[in-house]
């Protein structure tokens, strides 16, 4: 659904994390709206002091309809947040939770029968800089606002000056520019297009097939998985799938580790 984000009155806007989360749970659901009313619904915000105005800047003073779950996103990938969903049949509400799994947990590649591809094409510098509106003879002044910022080898994205002498940068560089004549603007779609550049390889884990006996269904979406191959890192990709099945043998569970997109005739292959 489009909520009015609006933060036009003097001092109404709270750049930290949680506020943020707050702010459009109360915008979606303590509306006044009949029909949403008559959804009973919970909403768990952990609090989290995290200043997002480092990243995103701040929205003081303007005021902008979005929809409510694109806007959240952006900030869902950043701060690696989930939200978990159930049904309380006791007191028959909706309860959503915002978490953050922080847990790590090392395995070795070669303990498990698994799949991997990979792509290299996803962004991994984003620049967002202010809009001008040129007039005759006028130049593009250097002065105008501009923010750098760079996905590294681990997935962090950073932020820099414009030269990006940063530890782990990726190559080939692939750069997108984002502009708008709020800098906020320009910050939000240039941490969302690297945010969703991140995690975009993909492992697949036969979780019945292994010589290790760690069982990687007990642990929680997005839980952070260390894949070792021949004693040294490969990398680090969070859990984003369980799927499991019953056949003839029993019960099979792959776990899917990454947010590379997989075909729909892949799966029904697979």
């Amino acid at each position: 659904t489009e909520i009015l984000l609006d933060y036009t009155a003097i001092g109404s806007f709270d750049g930290k994390l949680s506020a943020i989360f707050k702010k459009v749970k109360q915008l979606v659901f303590d509306s006044s709206d009949s029909v949403v009313q008559k959804v009973l619904v919970d909403v768990v915000i952990p609090d989290d002091s995290t200043d997002t105005t480092t990243v995103y800047g701040s929205y003081q003073g303007t005021y902008q309809i979005v929809n409510a779950y694109t806007f959240l996103k952006c900030y869902l990938k950043y701060y690696e947040y989930n939200i978990e969903s159930k049904y309380d049949i006791t007191n028959g509400r909706i309860v959503f939770t915002f978490v953050k799994h922080t847990g790590t947990v090392p395995i070795n590649l070669s303990d498990f029968i698994h799949e991997l591809t990979t792509t290299s094409a996803a962004t991994n510098k984003a620049v967002a800089t202010v809009k001008f509106n040129t007039e005759s003879g006028t130049a593009r002044p250097s002065s105008l606002e501009t923010r750098y910022f760079y996905r590294n080898q681990n997935n962090d994205i950073v932020l820099d000056d414009a030269t990006g002498d940063i530890a782990g940068r990726i190559y080939p560089v692939r750069a997108k520019w984002f502009e708008s004549e709020k800098i906020a603007d320009a910050l939000f779609n240039a941490v969302y297009e690297l945010a969703n550049s991140r995690y975009v390889d993909n492992i697949v884990i036969d979780n019945n097939a292994t010589t290790d006996p760690i069982d990687l269904s007990e642990y929680p979406l997005y839980t952070k998985v260390e894949l070792y191959y021949e004693g040294r890192l490969y990398k680090t990709l969070p859990i984003s799938e369980k799927i499991s099945s019953v056949g003839t043998y029993g019960e099979n569970t792959k776990i899917k580790l990454g947010f590379k997109k997989i075909l729909l005739t892949e799966i029904i292959k697979g």
